[in-house]
């Protein structure tokens, strides 16, 4: 997936923050919602996950952090961030699980939704650790047996403690030659992560001929450097879609420009009245 941490963290952001900086009109604005969010990280360390919320809410590149070189006005906007982080803190709770079990996550899972009314779990990301192994061993168990009793743990969870539960994994080398719509044929450790997901969705970049091909949408909406492929919506109506938007990782941001079916065709749905996507 492209950046598939950091699009996790601006959508855990979007939904405990209310508000952000916006640095085109040098306001802070009401955007996202204001909800009680887990997320659970496995490999980043809470500084760089701190580090990304501020940049989400900032709206300076985290890659100036290192440097440091702010100007007096772009040092107020980051205290103004850190105030805002520290007046929603109940609303974001991070927990750091570098060596996850299926007990463990759920141990912190139930913990956390039970005595902090949490409404939104993310996990990010699921993969095969020593504890997981260590917990089947003897088994014999082949790995995306393992990832299914994982992705099974999860949805459980989801269920009883009707929450939202969001987890990402990694795509395999074939996924960026796809040519059609990508599918769970893309998933690193095959297809059984997504049996119990409601929905799925695969982010990569376009490539050069999906480009080529969009040259007339792009041109009136912008140009993609994101396409998210929905091959899983149970339930719902749009499946099989793809969705073009511009991430900028660095500010934690994504915009969405149009949506095309498997085809490239666009989907006339996605418009409003005036002639623009909702």
């Amino acid at each position: 997936g492209l950046g598939k941490t950091r699009q996790a963290v601006g959508d855990a952001c979007y939904l405990a923050y209310p508000i952000r900086y916006n640095s085109r009109n040098r306001q802070w604005e009401q955007t996202g919602s204001c909800e009680k969010v887990l997320f659970i990280m496995t490999e980043q360390t809470m500084e760089q996950i701190r580090k990304m919320i501020l940049a989400y809410l900032s709206d300076i590149n985290e890659s100036r952090f290192k440097l440091g070189n702010f100007s007096a006005e772009e040092n107020k906007i980051l205290e103004q961030a850190a105030d805002v982080m520290e007046k929603y803190a109940d609303n974001l709770i991070l927990v750091k699980m570098p060596n996850p079990s299926i007990e463990l996550v759920k141990t912190i899972v139930r913990e956390n939704c039970l005595t902090k009314d949490i409404g939104y779990v993310f996990y990010d990301y699921i993969f095969i650790g020593p504890a997981l192994l260590e917990q089947f061993r003897g088994f014999s168990l082949r790995n995306d047996e393992v990832l299914l009793m994982f992705t099974t743990a999860l949805k459980d969870l989801a269920v009883e403690l009707n929450v939202a539960m969001f987890t990402s994994t990694q795509v395999n080398a074939s996924a960026d030659d796809n040519k059609n719509i990508r599918n769970e044929a893309s998933l690193a450790g095959g297809r059984s992560t997504i049996n119990k997901a409601d929905n799925g969705a695969i982010m990569a970049r376009p490539s050069p001929e999906e480009l080529e091909s969009l040259a007339e949408i792009t041109a009136k909406y912008g140009v993609p450097n994101c396409v998210t492929d929905i091959f899983k919506c149970r339930s719902g109506e749009w499946t099989q879609v793809r969705v073009w938007s511009q991430v900028d990782l660095g500010r934690l941001k994504k915009t969405d420009l149009f949506v095309t079916d498997a085809r490239l065709e666009p989907i006339a749905d996605f418009f409003n009245d005036e002639g623009d996507y909702e």
